[in-house]
């Protein structure tokens, strides 16, 4: 049976800067992105290390929830 790991990322944005929280594992790993490019950059990275986008949503507040998934090997 397959087994998977997940990771979710909370986007907010703050006088034009986006700040990103990162939580795998319970860990709370902060990054900070100048525009929507800089994140798209990472998103990529993410997808390089196996990591497959399965949801993304957003809230009244404009914060914006993606989760992740890859297989554990």
């Amino acid at each position: 049976m397959q087994k998977w790991e997940y990771l979710q990322i909370h986007v907010e944005s703050s006088k034009a800067r986006l700040i990103v929280s990162v939580y795998e594992n319970k860990v709370d790993d902060k990054k900070e992105f100048d525009d929507v490019t800089g994140l798209m950059r990472y998103l990529n990275t993410l997808g390089a290390e196996g990591w497959e986008m399965v949801n993304a949503d957003k809230n009244e507040y404009g914060f914006q929830n993606y989760f992740f998934k890859r297989p554990i090997e």
